[in-house]
């Protein structure tokens, strides 16, 4: 299955990345490629702890589209103003 990651620049120039279809697989780099090579054990983490407590893991087309903006509000982050 192929995984849709949001990345946007947090603060200090550090990126934030969420992966679309696993809302629970995030993480952080100082880099883009930083994030992404996070992600992989994000992402392998995260449908371990689900598969293994029985959470059925949504398709991709089952899943709503969320902006960067929106997930660094849910988590509190975010630019300077």
């Amino acid at each position: 299955m192929d995984y849709t990651i949001i990345i946007t620049e947090v603060e200090d120039g550090w990126f934030m990345g969420q992966c679309e279809q696993l809302p629970n697989a995030i993480t952080q780099g100082q880099t883009i490629e930083e994030v992404e090579e996070n992600m992989k054990e994000a992402i392998a983490l995260v449908l371990e702890d689900e598969t293994g407590n029985g959470v059925t893991i949504p398709k991709h087309e089952d899943i709503k589209k969320t902006m960067a903006d929106e997930i660094c509000k849910q988590l509190g982050i975010g630019k300077k103003q």
